[in-house]
């Protein structure tokens, strides 16, 4: 007990003057107390002096340290018979000290240190769908909506666009809508995308989407996953052309004379040549036929790779040629009131749709030329 007061006293002197005296001067004075303990160890021993005597003797203990003993109590209000209070609270108090002194980070008591502040966690939210619309492996997926559609064209009913749509893993019902719209229309606005009709019941990712006949074709798309959470898109326009382009005014296989107009109608044309050049329309859009020796090659093109081919056969012109027998196609300067006659077989006139037999005569109306096709 003895040797205990005696270093606590000695630790706690250090303490309360350890801002003025230097780490090796407390040192020191641990050590002087520790030489003493170490000296009186082979005196005292459970209490007892070597020769039997009673330490309790107030006569044999410093006055200082009996007033310790009768108190039990010390400067800081600690049991000092309190088996809690041992080295173990001296050193720590002088750990920190010296921590002080050094000029070392203060140390904290580890009971009263702050925990680290928590960064604000964030409640968790379901992620919108994610949608993706594809066309022959490319991705057509457009998320802004309103302004000026771009076509694309196609000559069959397959199927346009493969869509898909995914939420993190979790289930997600898709709705399309694939509207026939004008070429001059503009793409809907996200709030009429909303308020399109998407019907009652919707599908399952992935979905494709194929058109049942010709038209200028938008799809919009709606995915409805977790928490109700919805996403739009929409793909770019499409136009399903599957019929060829027409050609009036002439007949494949036959026979015309030059300069002969006819016209190409198709609403998304492309292309018309006339034996392989490109072929100028007149102001009415219409074309006029241009021999290659005795035959010209029409083609016509659309914009979604629909064509035709006409081939037909130019007549023989005679300008000025004075007869009085047509034996063969040709133009022909006939003048009016003089007899002529046409040789046997079928006949045409140029812009008269009456069909004339051979081996008759005829006249003309008034003086020109006229053109004969015999079939």
């Amino acid at each position: 007990m003895y040797r205990n007061w005696k270093r606590m006293a000695a630790l706690g002197l250090a303490v309360l003057l350890g801002c003025a005296i230097p780490v090796s001067t407390m040192l020191a004075a641990e050590q002087d107390a520790e030489t003493v303990q170490d000296t009186e160890e082979d005196v005292i021993l459970d209490g007892e002096v070597a020769d039997g005597a009673d330490v309790s003797d107030e006569e044999n203990v410093p006055e200082d340290e009996a007033d310790l003993s009768k108190d039990d109590t010390l400067a800081d209000g600690t049991d000092a018979d309190d088996g809690d209070v041992g080295d173990e609270a001296f050193v720590d108090e002088v750990d920190e000290a010296d921590a002080d002194e050094d000029g070392s980070e203060e140390m904290i008591p580890e009971t009263i240190q702050k925990a680290p502040a928590k960064a604000a966690e964030s409640p968790e939210s379901v992620a919108v769908p994610v949608i993706v619309i594809k066309r022959q492996g490319q991705d057509k997926t457009q998320h802004t909506f309103g302004g000026k559609i771009e076509f694309e064209y196609v000559n069959s009913w397959a199927p346009l666009y493969d869509v898909s749509a995914s939420q993190d893993g979790n289930t997600v019902t898709l709705f399309c809508c694939l509207e026939n719209v004008g070429k001059d229309e503009e793409t809907k606005s996200e709030e009429q995308v909303k308020d399109l009709y998407w019907g009652k019941d919707g599908q399952s990712s992935p979905a494709s989407i194929e058109p049942t006949k010709d038209g200028n074709y938008v799809l919009y798309v709606k995915a409805v996953g977790e928490d109700n959470q919805t996403a739009y898109a929409w793909a770019g326009g499409v136009v399903v052309d599957t019929v060829d382009p027409k050609v009036t005014g002439v007949e494949n296989g036959k026979t015309y004379p030059e300069g002969t107009v006819f016209q190409v109608e198709d609403d998304n044309l492309e292309s018309v040549t006339i034996n392989e050049q490109p072929a100028v329309p007149e102001a009415d859009g219409s074309y006029k036929v241009v021999a290659n020796g005795t035959s010209c090659v029409i083609k016509a093109k659309d914009k979604a790779g629909n064509s035709i081919s006409y081939s037909i056969t130019i007549l023989e012109e005679n300008p000025g040629e004075e007869t009085d027998v047509i034996s063969k196609n040709g133009t022909y300067s006939l003048k009016s009131g003089k007899e002529y006659q046409l040789t046997a077989g079928k006949w045409k006139l140029s812009g008269d749709k009456s069909v004339y037999q051979g081996g008759s005569t005829f006249y003309v109306g008034s003086d020109g030329n006229y053109t004969f096709v015999k079939y």
